[in-house]
C-alpha cells in the first residue's frame, strides 16, 4: 500500500507546477515606466519618448507602460492628444 503515501507528494507537484505557470504568466505582464518632468512640451527630447514608447509597444504588446510626469496642469488625456497631434 504505497500509494497513500504518494497522494501528499503528487499534490505537492500539482500545487508547484501550477505556482510556476502563475509566477510565469506574472513576469510576462510587466510594467514598464519612464520618466520625464514635461512630457507634453513637444520639443525634440518628447518626440523622442513618444516614438521610443511607441517603438516598445509595437514590440512588447504584452508590457504596461507608465509615464510619469511634473506636467500637473493637463489630465492624461489632454497630454496624449497633444502627442498624437504633434506626432
Amino acid at each position: 500500500m504505497p500509494f497513500p503515501i504518494l497522494i501528499p507528494f503528487i499534490i505537492l507537484l500539482i500545487f508547484i507546477y501550477f505556482l510556476f505557470l502563475y509566477i510565469r504568466k506574472k513576469r510576462i505582464s510587466d510594467t514598464f515606466a519612464f520618466f520625464h518632468p514635461y512630457c507634453d512640451a513637444c520639443g525634440g527630447g518628447e518626440r523622442v519618448l513618444w516614438l521610443a514608447l511607441n517603438a516598445m509597444h509595437e514590440n512588447f504588446p504584452d508590457l504596461n507602460f507608465i509615464v510619469y510626469t511634473g506636467d500637473i496642469d493637463r489630465t492624461p488625456q489632454e497630454i496624449l492628444g497633444k502627442v498624437f497631434f504633434a506626432l
